[in-house]
C-alpha cells in the first residue's frame, strides 16, 4: 500500500512539474492555439460570471421553443441572429447582477415554481410551455429540458436569473406615465376609421395607347433638343456595343379563341395588313397578346437571344426583311403575325437615338394628358347622374372624345378598374395608395356615397379619383370601453423602450468600468455566417462589426416579430 502510494506520489510530482513547466512556456511564448484550454471557452465575462458555449447553446434553444429561427444563414447575418442571442445571455446575467446589488432576491425555489405553473422566461418575456396542462415531471424532464441541453439544476438557475432580471425591468418600467391625452388620441386614431373606393389613371397604361407620327417626333426634337441630348448622355450605354437587335411587332391569336377559328382571324387580319392597314390598330382590335395594348410593339430584341414570345417566331425571325410582314406562324398555343420594324448592330446613331426617346417622351407626355382627360370624362358621366356601375362597367372605356382623339390615341378601351383600400385608420397611409395628404383630407371631410369626390388628385405621376365607401368615428363611450386596453399596451410599449435605453446604458458603463469583458477572437468566431458566392467578382456586402453590448435592451431584436408567446415549437 505505501509503496503504491510513494508511486502515485512520485508520478503526481511529476505531472505537476511539466504543468508548471507547460504554463511557463505558454506564458513565456504564448499558447500555440485556442486548441490548447483549460477549461470551457469563454466569450464574455459579466461580473466575473462566465458566458460561454453552454450558456450560448441554453440560450438559442430556449429561444428556439418560442420563436421562428430562419433557416438561411445570409437572413440569420441580416438580422444578427447569433448576436441577439449572445447578448440575450449578456443582458440577463447583466440585470441579474444589478437586481442582487439592489438587494432584490430571487431564489431557485422561485424559479422552481415558476417552472411548476407551466412558465418559462426567455428574452424578457414569460410564456406557457405547458398550454394550460397541469405539470408532470416525466414531461418536463424528458420532453421540455432535453432540447435545451442543460441540466435540470442549469436550468433553474437560468431561471433564476430570469426573474431577477424581470423583477429589475418591472422597476424600471413602473415610472413609465401615460396622459390622458394620450389615451384619446391613440384611440380617436385606431377608433376613426375609412374604407374608399378609387380608380387609378396611369399616364404610362395610357401612354401605350398613343402612336407618335414621323412629324410629332420630329417637332419635339426640335423643341426639347437639348433635353433629349442631355438625357441621352445619362443613358449612353443603352445605345451603344448592341448586339444584333431587332424592332419587333407581333399580333397573335390563342389557339383556343373564343371564336374557334384562330387561323380564320389570323388570316383575315393579315388581309388586311396586306391592303395597307394599320399594324398598331389592327393589333389593338384582334391581338391576344400581352402588347396588343401598345399596337404589338414588342420593343427591340437580341436577334441571338430570341423573343421569349415562342421557338417559332424565334426560328422566323432571321427570315424576316425589315418592314415585311410574315405569314402566319403557328406556335404551341397561339398563331402568329411578326413584323421587323427594323435592325441594329453595335452603337446606335446619335439621330435614331435621340428619335427614340422623344417618341418615349411624346408618349409619356400624352399619356398623362390622356389619363387627366378619361378621369375628368368619368367623373363628368357621374355628375350627370350616371352610376359606378356604368362609367366602370368592367373597367372604364377611354371616352372617343375630341381632345383624346386629337391627342393622338386611337379609340380602343383602357381599363381603369375600382379598386377598394378596406377599412384603415385616420393616420396610417391609404391603402393601394400610399400617404397621400390631399386625399386624406379630403375624404376625412366628406361623407360617404356611391359616387366620387368631385376632384382629381395626384399620386406619384397617376391622376386618381376617390370615393368614401364607409365612415366609423370615434366616441366616449366607445373611448371609455377601450381605455384600459389602450393604457395596458401603451404602458408596455413605453416601459420596453426606457428599460431598452437603460439596460444598453448599463452594459456599456459596466463594459467601461471592466465588469464586462470578451474574448474578440472567439466572439467573432461565434458570430459568423456562411457568405454567399461573390458574383462578378463584386464581394457581398459585409455586416456591421458588432461589439459587446451592440443589442443589449433589443431583447430578441428582429427576432421578436416571429415570437408565439403561446409556446410550443
Amino acid at each position: 500500500m505505501l509503496d503504491f502510494l510513494r508511486k502515485s506520489a512520485t508520478s503526481v510530482f511529476a505531472w505537476l512539474i511539466l504543468i508548471v513547466l507547460a504554463l511557463g512556456f505558454g506564458l513565456t511564448f504564448g499558447l500555440p492555439t485556442d486548441n490548447i484550454t483549460m477549461g470551457k471557452a469563454t466569450y464574455v465575462s459579466v461580473h466575473g460570471e462566465s458566458i460561454g458555449d453552454e450558456e450560448y447553446r441554453y440560450e438559442f434553444n430556449a429561444i428556439r421553443r418560442i420563436a421562428r429561427i430562419p433557416q438561411d444563414e445570409r437572413f440569420q447575418a441580416l438580422i444578427g441572429m447569433k448576436e441577439e442571442v449572445l447578448e440575450a445571455s449578456i443582458e440577463r446575467e447583466l440585470l441579474a447582477e444589478l437586481a442582487t446589488g439592489m438587494g432584490l432576491s430571487a431564489t431557485l425555489r422561485d424559479a422552481e415554481d415558476l417552472t411548476l405553473s407551466g412558465q418559462s422566461i426567455v428574452l424578457g418575456e414569460t410564456y406557457e410551455w405547458l398550454g394550460g396542462l397541469e405539470f408532470n415531471y416525466d414531461l418536463f424532464t424528458k420532453s421540455f429540458l432535453p432540447p435545451m441541453q442543460v441540466s435540470e439544476k442549469q436550468y433553474l438557475e437560468y431561471q433564476r436569473k430570469e426573474l431577477l432580471a424581470r423583477t429589475l425591468r418591472d422597476i424600471v418600467g413602473s415610472g413609465v406615465a401615460v396622459s390622458e391625452g394620450e389615451l384619446r388620441r391613440i384611440y380617436d386614431e385606431g377608433a376613426n376609421r375609412i374604407s374608399l373606393r378609387y380608380a387609378r389613371y396611369s399616364p404610362i397604361a395610357f401612354g401605350e395607347l398613343v402612336d407618335p407620327s414621323k412629324t410629332q417626333i420630329d417637332a419635339y426634337i426640335e423643341t426639347h433638343g437639348d433635353a433629349l441630348k442631355a438625357e441621352l448622355t445619362k443613358q449612353g450605354a443603352r445605345f451603344s456595343k448592341l448586339p444584333k437587335q431587332a424592332r419587333v411587332w407581333v399580333l397573335s391569336v390563342d389557339k383556343g379563341d373564343a371564336s374557334g377559328d384562330a387561323a380564320g382571324k389570323i388570316a383575315s387580319a393579315r388581309a388586311r395588313l396586306v391592303k395597307g392597314e394599320d399594324f398598331r390598330a389592327v393589333a389593338r382590335e384582334i391581338s391576344t397578346h400581352d402588347t396588343a395594348r401598345r399596337g404589338g410593339d414588342f420593343g427591340w430584341v437580341s436577334e441571338s437571344a430570341g423573343t421569349g414570345i415562342d421557338p417559332a417566331v424565334d426560328a422566323a425571325l432571321p427570315t424576316l426583311a425589315d418592314g415585311k410582314l410574315s405569314e402566319a406562324i403557328e406556335g404551341d398555343k397561339a398563331i402568329y403575325l411578326v413584323q421587323v420594324g427594323g435592325r441594329r448592330e453595335g452603337d446606335v446613331p446619335e439621330e435614331d437615338a435621340l428619335r427614340e426617346l422623344a417618341e418615349e417622351a411624346i408618349k409619356r407626355e400624352q399619356g398623362r394628358t390622356l389619363a387627366t382627360t378619361a378621369a375628368e370624362e368619368d367623373l363628368a358621366q357621374l355628375a350627370s347622374g350616371a352610376p359606378l356601375t356604368e362609367v366602370f362597367a368592367g373597367g372604364a372605356a377611354l371616352p372617343g372624345g375630341e381632345d383624346i382623339e386629337n391627342a393622338g390615341a386611337k379609340r380602343d378601351p383602357a381599363k381603369v378598374e375600382l379598386a377598394d383600400t378596406g377599412s384603415f385608420s385616420k393616420g396610417e397611409p391609404i391603402p393601394g395608395l400610399g400617404p397621400v395628404p390631399a386625399i386624406a383630407d379630403a375624404v376625412w371631410a366628406a361623407e360617404p356615397d356611391q359616387s366620387m369626390l368631385p376632384q382629381t388628385f395626384e399620386v406619384g405621376d397617376d391622376v386618381v379619383l376617390v370615393g368614401v365607401e364607409s365612415k366609423e368615428a370615434a366616441t366616449d363611450a366607445g373611448f371609455a370601453e377601450a381605455r384600459p386596453l389602450i393604457y395596458k399596451q401603451l404602458v408596455r410599449g413605453k416601459a420596453q423602450m426606457v428599460n431598452a435605453r437603460w439596460a444598453h446604458r448599463e452594459c456599456l458603463e459596466a463594459k467601461g468600468r471592466g465588469d464586462i469583458s470578451a474574448s474578440e477572437d472567439k466572439i467573432a468566431k461565434l458570430v459568423s455566417y456562411a457568405q454567399p458566392e461573390a458574383k462578378d467578382g463584386t464581394p457581398p456586402p459585409q455586416p456591421k462589426p458588432y461589439t459587446v453590448c451592440d443589442r443589449v435592451g433589443m431583447r430578441g431584436g428582429l427576432l421578436r416579430p416571429g415570437v408565439d408567446l403561446g409556446g410550443g415549437e
